[in-house]
């Protein structure tokens, strides 16, 4: 059996990728795009969630180099206690569970984080952002003048 040619998602997971290609800076993401950001947002909260049912998204050929590149990178994180890490770059399959693990959690997260109003999403994150930036930007500027 050769390589998966396709990224799949959960399918109750569908409905809320559809809404976010309706707001804010996710109307004109591709399919890939989505998944990517969702995937980040997973991994960022440490959500890998495995799929209960299995829907096709987007073929593999979608993906950048750089996409690639994040995915790998991923995987050998995961797969950092065993003796070879480096191995699991050898198994697409594993590599995509892993990424589509990810993305279900962090798709699952950010339906959740909007108080189940998809379209507040945006303004959350913009907070959010905002946050992030003040504990690693400013309060960092602030401690190397003192």
């Amino acid at each position: 059996m050769g390589d998966p040619d396709r990224l799949y998602i959960d399918k109750d997971d569908r409905t809320i990728y559809k809404k976010l290609k309706e707001i804010g800076i996710f109307k004109d993401l591709q399919d890939k795009d989505q998944f990517m950001f969702a995937m980040g947002y997973g991994i960022r909260y440490k959500q890998k969630i495995p799929l209960k049912s299995r829907e096709n998204f987007f073929l593999v050929d979608r993906f950048k180099d750089e996409d690639i590149v994040v995915l790998n990178s991923l995987a050998i994180y995961e797969n950092r206690n065993a003796n070879e890490p480096i191995e699991i770059l050898k198994d697409k399959a594993e590599i995509y569970k892993i990424a589509e693990e990810y993305a279900h959690g962090g798709i699952l997260l950010i339906e959740g984080s909007s108080n189940t109003q998809i379209e507040s999403f945006w303004k959350f994150l913009e907070k959010e952002l905002d946050e992030i930036y003040i504990k690693k930007i400013i309060n960092k500027e602030s401690k190397s003048n003192e």
